[in-house]
């Protein structure tokens, strides 16, 4: 049986570095599936987890966690009638712009995502060195794409 890390006995003074690591962004969409499909389809996504939480919940909920590496997308069943900003109103609203990825290869993923019919917002692929490529899954959530060899932050 493993056992539980020890509790630190040292009061905190507030200037500790904090370990933190991205896990999972997390977004509601119309049709959970279909959004699915496209993570997996497009980016590559494998499913890891879907769980239907409808015990002692009005409407309950439904849920599916798609993992890349140990990066997560949780994707929420919006319920019916569920309103959404516009496309193109990311930065006219407050929340959540975009996830942004880091890529190996920009020109290699411009192009395999074209070839995948990718809709892409800012396509860089005719600069020599592309910096960022903006593209929007199936519900129009954008997705930031970096080269792995981008300076930090960018």
């Amino acid at each position: 049986m493993a056992s539980k890390p020890e509790k630190s006995k040292k009061p905190a003074t507030g200037k500790e570095v904090l370990k933190l690591r991205p896990h999972h962004w997390g977004i509601s969409v119309p049709d959970m599936d279909a959004a699915a499909a496209w993570y997996r389809d497009k980016l590559g996504f494998t499913e890891a987890l879907r769980l239907d939480l409808r015990a002692g919940m009005p409407g309950g909920m439904k849920i599916v966690f798609l993992r890349l590496g140990d990066f997560y997308v949780e994707i929420f069943q919006a319920p019916p009638g569920a309103e959404s900003r516009g496309a193109g109103d990311d930065m006219k609203v407050l929340g959540i712009k975009h996830m942004c990825l880091w890529v190996d290869d920009m020109h290699e993923a411009i192009r395999i995502l074209k070839a995948r019919g990718v809709t892409f917002v800012r396509d860089p692929s005719d600069q020599e060195h592309p910096h960022a490529a903006f593209i929007r899954d199936n519900f129009g959530n954008m997705i930031e794409l970096v080269p792995s060899t981008a300076p930090e932050p960018i």
